[in-house]
């Protein structure tokens, strides 16, 4: 099982670092965030964190309103990241037990980048990717695009779905 296969490497890494603190990190607050609680059990000094986004933070986004696993989850994780305030919110709001600490850390840079060697001929290169669908608010782009009346402005979007077609048309 996973689990097994995780039991033996968090293991294998514990004998070889037996001094040095070991973090386990799920980036979605799923099926993974749980099994890190299950090896946490095995070795209780580990430390688990978790990221949670959208599909995996919202209930309402499920036809049940339910996502598994979060009892366990929350009574065993060191901490949780969340990708906004909203999702920090949400969890304290909708979850009314203890948690362990929420921060918000989100996806993305701060970083400023020159602009790359790729060329537009002066222009503006905009990348997008996502699934079309309307909580990704594509069109929001398009609107925001329509509105610019300078030349040169080079657009790519990468992924589909439901409202790609409809996407296409505006």
């Amino acid at each position: 099982s996973v689990k097994d296969e995780i039991l033996g490497i968090v293991g294998e890494i514990r004998q070889k670092n037996k001094d040095d603190n070991l973090i386990l990190y799920s980036y979605w607050m799923g099926i993974h965030a749980k099994i890190a609680t299950e090896v946490k059990k095995t070795f209780p000094d580990i430390k688990i964190v978790t990221r949670c986004h959208g599909g995996d933070l919202y209930e309402y986004r499920y036809k049940t309103n339910y996502i598994p696993f979060r009892k366990a989850i929350f009574e065993n994780e060191d901490t949780i990241f969340t990708i906004s305030e909203n999702g920090k919110e949400y969890l304290k709001e909708t979850y009314k037990i203890k948690l362990p600490p929420i921060i918000v850390s989100r996806l993305g840079t701060n970083q400023k980048y020159e602009r790359s060697s790729i060329s537009n001929e002066g222009g503006l290169n905009i990348v997008s990717c996502s699934y079309c669908i309307p909580l990704k608010r594509i069109e929001l782009i398009i609107e925001a695009l329509a509105s610019i009346k300078e030349q040169g402005i080079s657009w790519t979007h990468i992924g589909n779905g439901a409202e790609f077609e409809k996407l296409k048309q505006l």
